[in-house]
Formats: C-alpha cells, sequence, structure tokens
C-alpha cells in the first residue's frame, strides 16, 4: 500500500580513501534496504553520480558500523547483517565478499560464527580483523585476508565467556585489541604471532555496570578507549568520552581526561590524535565545535579547525590523508571537510541518498490514519492515508519508537534511547517535550503502552544495555508527566497475596491490554541488550493482573509453562469480550478474572522474547510468531490454524475502516480478510 521513507539517512560510519589521480573520496552508506551508497568527492565537495548505488545484491537490511582501508585503496564495509563489502575507489563497483571463488575460501564455516559485525581494521599484510557478534557464537574476531580471500577466527574461540559482542577493535604493530560487551565490558590485547586473548587489567570503571567499550583506537603506544560513561567506585568521572590507556597493562595513562568522542589517528603523525569537542570562545562566550589535536607527549592540545556546523561523527579513517580530514553527521545530512594545506574548511550537503528502513512499530488511530516508526533513529514518523496510499512525515525527537498509544486526542510514542515519551496532538499538531518514564530507574525501551482510565497511558519498559527487571508506570496525559510514586520495578510491585513476591524478579512488560480498572500485563525475561537470563520456569513468560485503583498486583499466572516460551508477546481483549495472548509460538485465551488459560493451541512452536502483535477481528485472530514472524490466522471459537498471510512481519494493526495493515520490511500493506 505504501513505503515511507525517513527524509534523512542513517550513518553509523563511513570509510575513506583516494582515486587512482590522488583525488580524496568518502564513501558513505544510508544505511537500510540494501544500503545506498554515496561517493563523496572531498576535493570539490561534491556527490558522485554513481550507477548502481546498493550496497547488497539481494536487498539485505544493514547497516555498515566499520570501515577499513586496503592497500589497492578499496575500501571494505563490515556491515550489521555479518558480511564485508568490498569498493573499488576507481569504478565504484562493490563486491560482497564471501560470494564468489576468490572471496570465499573457509567462508561456509567461518561465516556461522558471526552474525553481526560491529567494526573492523586493517593490518600492513591486508589482513582484516572484524569485530564480530552472534547469540550462539558469541563474541568473536573474525579474520579475512584480502591477498588471499581466505576467513579464519583468529582465536578460534570466543573473546570473553558470556559477552555476545565484540565491539570495536584497533591495530598497531602486531596487535588486535578488541573491546567487549554489553554486560561487562572488558579490552584485551591479542598478538597476532601468538593469538591467546590477554585481559586488560583496565581501570574500575570500566569493570562495572554496563555497556560496551564503543571504539578503541591504537597510537604511538597508547590505547584510546571510547565509552559513554567511565567513573570511579566512588562516581567520580575518570573520563567522559575516551581515557588514554597503556595498551600493555590496560593502566590509565597520566591524569584523568576528557577527550569526548570518538579519537582517531592521523597519517603522518607517530602519536598525536584528534577528537570533536565544544568549547567556549574565550573571547565572545560563544560554543564553538571543534577538531582537537592532542599531543601526549607534553599533554599540550590545540583546535585544529573550527566551523559552527562541524559534523561530529568521526570514523577511524577521518583523515583520509595527513592533509584532508573528513566527518559526517549520524542521522542528517552534513559533511564536514578540511583541508590542513590550505587551512580551508566546510560543512555542506551532499543531498545523500537515503535506503528505505524497517518499519517496527505502527497504530491505527480514531482520526483514520495509521502511523509508524522506524528501525535507527530518526527525527520524523510517517502517516499514512490508507484512502489515498500516500504519506507526510511528522517531526519528533531523534529517537526510535518502540510502541504507540492512543489517549483521547494525544498520540503517545514510547522512544528508545533513554526510556522516553513523546506526546502529539491529533487535532492540532501540537508536539510537546519528551518525559522519562521511569527517572533513576535505568530504563531504556517502552515496549508496552496501553490508554487506561482517566486520561492516563500504562507504559512498560525494559532496562538499559546489561541490565535485567523492568519497570511499569503511569503517564498523565493532560499533565505530560509520569504520575508521582507511582512508577515501579516489577520486583518491586505491590502484591495483594504475599505468595506472590519474588514471581515478577528480573522480569519485564513485553505486552498490554486494559479493561475496567485492571491492567493486564505480558512480561518477558529478555532484559537491556546483551543481558542474559535463566532458561528455567521462572523465566518463562506470565501474565499478571494490576488493579490499578488500588496499585496491586493480583494475580499472576504462566500461561504456557513447560515449553521454553519466554515472553507473552501479545494481548488484547476481542469484539468478544474475551482476553487472548500469544507467545513466540502459542495462542491462548484466559479467563480475565483468574487468569486461568480456557484453552490453548500450538501455532508454530517458535520462541520469541521480543513484543509481537494480535488482533480480533470478526471471529478471528490474527497474530504474528516465529520463526520468521510469520503472520497467521487462528479461529478464535476453535483455534484452528490457517496458512500463513505473509513472512517478516514487524508491525499489525486494525484500521478504523475494518482492514487489516501489517508492515513487511520498509513497506505497510492492507489485508482485507475473506
Amino acid at each position: 500500500m505504501s513505503t515511507p521513507i525517513p527524509d534523512e539517512p542513517n550513518i553509523p560510519s563511513y570509510g575513506t580513501t583516494t582515486d587512482k589521480g590522488g583525488r580524496p573520496l568518502a564513501f558513505v552508506v544510508s544505511g537500510g534496504y540494501g544500503g545506498s551508497l554515496n561517493v563523496i568527492d572531498l576535493k570539490n565537495k561534491r556527490k558522485i553520480d554513481v550507477e548502481k548505488t546498493v550496497l547488497d545484491k539481494d536487498g539485505a537490511e544493514l547497516y555498515p558500523w566499520g570501515y577499513a582501508t586496503l592497500s589497492n585503496r578499496h575500501v571494505v564495509a563490515a556491515c550489521s547483517n555479518g558480511r564485508l563489502y568490498d569498493i573499488d575507489p576507481d569504478t565504484y563497483t562493490v563486491k560482497r565478499l564471501g560470494d564468489d571463488g576468490s572471496s570465499n575460501k573457509n567462508y561456509e564455516e567461518i561465516s556461522r560464527r558471526g552474525s553481526f559485525y560491529w567494526d573492523v581494521v586493517a593490518d600492513e599484510h591486508d589482513r582484516l580483523y572484524i569485530a564480530s557478534s552472534s547469540e550462539g557464537h558469541g563474541g568473536r574476531v573474525l579474520t579475512y585476508d584480502a591477498k588471499s580471500g581466505r576467513w579464519g577466527d583468529l582465536t578460534g574461540s570466543r573473546i570473553q565467556e558470556g559477552e555476545r559482542d565484540v565491539r570495536s577493535i584497533a591495530y598497531e604493530n602486531g596487535v588486535v585489541y578488541v573491546g567487549t560487551g554489553m554486560t561487562k565490558p572488558s579490552i584485551y590485547r591479542i598478538p597476532t604471532a601468538n593469538p591467546r586473548a590477554q585481559r586488560l587489567n583496565v581501570p574500575a570503571a570500566l569493570r562495572k555496570g554496563s555497556g560496551s567499550v564503543a571504539s578503541l583506537e591504537a597510537k604511538g603506544g597508547r590505547l584510546y578507549v571510547t565509552m559513554s560513561d567511565m567513573r570511579n567506585a566512588d562516581g567520580s568521572l575518570i573520563c567522559d568520552g575516551a581515557c588514554a590507556l597503556d595498551p600493555n597493562t590496560g593502566a590509565l595513562l597520566g591524569e584523568a581526561r576528557s577527550f569526548t568522542k570518538r579519537v582517531v589517528a592521523r597519517p603522518g603523525e607517530a602519536k598525536k590524535v584528534y577528537y570533536f569537542a565544544t568549547a567556549k570562545n574565550p573571547r565572545t562566550g560563544a560554543s564553538e565545535r571543534n577538531l582537537m589535536e592532542h599531543n601526549p607527549d607534553d599533554g599540550s592540545e590545540r583546535p585544529v579547525f573550527t566551523n559552527d556546523e562541524f559534523a561530529d561523527n568521526l570514523s577511524r579513517s577521518a583523515w583520509v590523508t595527513h592533509d584532508v580530514f573528513v566527518s559526517t553527521n549520524i542521522n542528517r545530512d552534513g559533511i564536514t571537510v578540511y583541508d590542513a594545506k590550505a587551512k580551508t574548511g566546510a560543512t555542506f550537503k551532499a543531498k545523500l541518498n537515503i535506503a528505505p528502513r524497517r518499519i517496527q512499530s505502527m497504530i491505527a488511530p480514531s482520526d483514520g490514519k495509521l502511523y509508524a516508526g522506524w528501525f535507527m533513529h530518526t527525527r520524523k514518523i510517517a502517516r499514512i492515508d490508507p484512502a489515498s496510499r500516500s504519506y507526510s512525515l511528522l517531526p519528533q525527537s531523534l529517537k526510535q519508537v518502540e510502541s504507540f498509544a492512543q489517549s483521547g486526542d494525544w498520540l503517545v510514542s514510547g522512544l528508545y534511547t533513554g526510556g522516553m515519551l513523546e506526546s502529539r496532538n491529533l487535532k492540532t499538531g501540537e508536539t510537546r517535550k519528551p518525559i522519562e518514564v521511569a527517572k533513576g530507574k535505568n530504563q531504556d525501551r517502552p515496549f508496552a503502552m496501553t490508554s487506561v482510565a482517566n486520561g492516563r497511558v500504562a507504559v512498560g519498559t525494559v532496562p538499559g544495555y546489561g541490565e535485567r527487571g523492568g519497570a511499569l508506570g503511569f503517564y498523565d496525559v493532560a499533565k505530560n508527566q509520569m504520575e508521582p510514586n507511582l512508577v515501579y520495578l516489577l520486583k518491586d510491585l505491590p502484591v495483594a497475596d504475599p505468595a506472590l513476591r519474588g514471581s515478577l524478579d528480573g522480569l519485564s512488560p513485553i505486552s498490554m491490554a486494559y479493561r475496567d480498572g485492571k491492567l493486564y500485563v505480558g512480561t518477558t525475561a529478555r532484559g537491556g541488550s546483551g543481558s542474559e537470563f535463566e532458561h528455567s520456569g521462572k523465566s518463562e513468560g506470565k501474565v499478571f493482573v494490576f488493579d490499578v485503583a488500588k496499585q496491586t498486583v493480583t494475580a499472576v499466572k504462566t500461561p504456557v509453562p513447560g515449553f521454553e516460551q519466554y515472553a507473552v508477546t501479545a494481548l488484547t481483549f476481542g469484539d468478544d469480550g474475551k482476553l487472548y495472548g500469544t507467545t513466540g509460538g502459542y495462542v491462548f485465551e484466559l479467563n480475565p478474572n483468574t487468569l486461568d488459560v480456557v484453552k490453548r493451541a500450538k501455532v508454530s512452536g517458535g520462541k520469541e522474547v521480543n513484543r509481537s502483535q494480535l488482533v480480533y477481528k470478526s471471529g478471528m485472530l490474527y497474530g504474528v510468531f516465529q520463526p520468521g514472524t510469520a503472520l497467521f490466522p487462528v479461529s478464535a471459537q476453535t483455534f484452528k490454524v490457517s496458512a500463513p498471510v505473509a513472512r517478516g512481519v514487524s508491525g499489525l494493526v486494525r484500521g478504523t475502516d475494518g482492514n487489516l495493515y501489517y508492515a513487511k520490511g520498509p513497506s505497510i500493506y492492507r489485508y482485507t480478510p475473506n
């Protein structure tokens, strides 16, 4: 019916090189389906017309998180779909590595060990080291020899037990350095001649809490480590942004200081490093955006270049040559170029190509339109008119929409990161300042929302990286604030029966339905990204009843025990007044008074820990199940399951016109059941 596309790109990183004539180039790939290649002429500050802009020939959804430049000037992009792409700087053609005889030696065996590539670095022999992630195989350093086409696994095992991700990587003088995440972020040193991972004894701030080592740079005998927050046990800040560590021991080098954001090296400079920073002009007091240079020999630093619109996303190869620097924005068009020889620079818009992105959240409110949000951060949501099949883009905060709810004239969006809510008036278009759902409780994604009585919206969140245990709160729409003292971690919810205490520990709300003063909440065992949970009956998906007036849990039940169903992915009341729900592979009906299972059926037997969708229409249930996020029709009376309508479904709603609408990839489809 419609394929709404954001009006701004998503650019996690970028690569640089020169063409055969020495002209500096940047390869900027807009993330999404297929990936869209932009070739930027940095000398003339313009985008070059390219015949084929799609990076992946099969249209796979991808986001390039790391780039490396080879000795033949080719640039290799490491992407979120667990693939490498070689880009030719002279012809602008793209080759997906692992597809042909010249690049697939040992590929079939090695490729299974990594499903997501976070970063990549090349050594002096054109051997690539890949920061890889996998649920089953853990975080590893995979390798690819660009000269022989052979793939490998540097250590032959996961780098850190219990960690899914190798998040960042660096190389200097025969040693690979890797940063892990998300639960116990650590840094490892791996000599390539004897590839055994040696854990560095890093400052205490890097050993506590959750998160990941976002980037690494090895330069001049120092290891520059970037994390979001590095504090001592007493809460004092060690470094805000990046720290300089001893690459052999992990000890902090020199006094604590801040580099802010990523630190990058420069060709031809033995020790100096560079980073982006804002600072007040001492003369005017105005805030300035600077490219800073740091000299570790004497600790001095100076602004190299100042620009009011400086794009603050620096990649490993930000310095194309000793004289040419380039940076981008992550979520909007804008490229900064600086020529050190001429001492001139500028930020310009290149009219970047934008790739279609996956729709991951939808709602069909009372105004007859559809509203949708995409995967990855944007400054817009889409409003689709089902009658005309047209869409428009509406402004929002730079976030990722995880859920929607309607209360009266207000549309409420649940936003990641930071566990925020933003509301807009469907009649006037007024948009209000976002508010945080659960201050001080380390909550990140509002996955579940539903309207309850008295102009309030119930909100359920999952926690931040590496953490377990979500929260439940109530949003007062008129006041644009959370109800004071009514935001709880699930483990702290008041219970009517002491026997219920502890039954929700470590769980998070993932689905909701509301009727007659009672909020029905489905739980998931998943926590923040990178967290793990015990695969036991305690972690199985539960439904609990929360008496909104009394603010008390009155019942907790596990609707599908014994089948490793660790989330109740969706809940809904049908037009028949009955309460229905789903897990990854089962559908069930519950008695809303007792939560006893009235009936239950296996749909697919799949497993899921994230949210899903379930819609009732004319005696039929339509739900999304695993594997393959397949949309199955199920008779609400008999629970007879019909063949799936579609696969790869990421959103499902019932429109005010009575039709069903589902998202598949970047597109929205209308489905009218017979």
